[in-house]
């Protein structure tokens, strides 16, 4: 009859209805699983661009100013050691002059009296202008010396030692910008992990609700 026919029907549309439930429920579940997915691929991605882009290179600038640092001053040692054993040299070379000097002059002194002795053999005046002379000629070989220590090892040593000083601040300044960038670095990786685990979190979950939607 017309009558059974509709509750067959109906019966049947109430049993498909109840099939198309649970398959859109899956499909839903599924698509949100899917979604999650590659959220948590991009934010693994993300987060190993920071490393590798970011974290390793800033690490590596770390090392490099630290050495550089070390570098600078053990320069500034070497530098400041350098200069202490060439003013020391120095101090006995202007000690030498000074000791040829008042030989030289005292020489002198006595070759002038001579001179001026009519007594004195001609011989001992001669001997008395050579000495002088020779002297002299000391005192300017020990002047050289000197001069040539300042010209070619002192003024030098304390050149370095000048660019050794500026180059510590410098080495300092670099090793301080070097560690706040990674300072920052690492801020931007602990975001990039905690949205990865967020990530992971609602990626689980929606795996585990597309299991159950089965």
């Amino acid at each position: 009859s017309e009558g059974a026919y509709k509750e067959s029907d109906a019966k049947s549309k109430e049993a498909g209805s109840k099939v198309a439930a649970p398959e859109g429920v899956e499909r839903t579940a599924n698509q949100n699983r899917d979604n999650k997915k590659r959220d948590f691929d991009a934010k693994t991605k993300a987060r190993d661009g920071v490393v590798n882009a970011k974290l390793n290179p800033a690490k590596q600038k770390v090392e490099q100013t630290q050495k550089a640092l070390v570098q600078a001053e053990n320069n500034r040692k070497q530098a400041d050691g350098a200069l202490k054993a060439t003013t020391a040299e120095v101090e006995k070379a202007k000690q030498a002059l000074e000791a040829a000097n008042k030989k030289a002059t005292d020489a002198e002194a006595l070759a002038k009296t001579a001179q001026a002795d009519a007594n004195k053999p001609e011989p001992e005046k001669q001997k008395a202008k050579q000495d002088a002379d020779a002297s002299r000629k000391l005192t300017n070989d020990a002047k050289a010396a000197h001069d040539n220590l300042v010209n070619s090892k002192l003024n030098p040593a304390k050149q370095k030692l000048v660019a050794a000083d500026k180059a510590v601040p410098t080495a300092k300044a670099a090793k301080a910008a070097a560690d706040k960038a990674l300072v920052a670095v690492e801020a931007e990786l602990k975001r990039a992990e905690d949205a990865l685990a967020l990530s992971g979190k609602g990626y689980k979950e929606a795996e585990t609700k597309a299991g159950e939607a089965k």
